[in-house]
């Protein structure tokens, strides 16, 4: 019940939570190609309760297809000491500079957290230009 599919149901009830090892990723497909000028990310719902479960670090690439794999992902962002405090439900707005080119793809990679066994987050959106 606390699968990736939360992180769009635009509730703060749910979250995407899950065992962290060393790497997570997820890929969000749009629409149509766009270009990313920003991003949020909103803490679970007891974040407070479970402190060291939000991301700290993470890369952002956009692609023109779906494969993981892929040689396509260009790196648009990245994000090496990210600040999230452990609260409930408390939404973060980063901004992407210097992204000019449209993708319909875009991968997230998580690298590391705040020091818990588990990643966790309730809700991630992408703004375009």
């Amino acid at each position: 019940g606390e699968d990736y599919a939360n992180l769009t149901d635009l509730s703060t009830n749910t979250k995407w939570c899950f065992n962290f090892k060393s790497e997570a990723f997820l890929i969000i497909r749009a629409d149509a190609a766009h270009v990313l000028n920003g991003y949020f990310f909103t803490t679970a719902n007891d974040n407070a309760e479970y402190p060291g479960r939000n991301p700290v670090a993470w890369k952002i690439y956009g692609g023109s297809t779906y494969d993981y794999y892929a040689d396509n992902w260009t790196e648009i962002t990245s994000v090496s000491n990210g600040q999230m405090t452990d609260e409930n439900n408390k939404k973060f707005t980063y901004t992407v500079d210097g992204n000019t080119k449209a993708y319909k793809y875009y991968k997230i990679v998580f690298t590391a957290n705040g020091g818990d066994g588990s990643l966790q987050l309730s809700e991630i959106g992408l703004t375009f230009s």
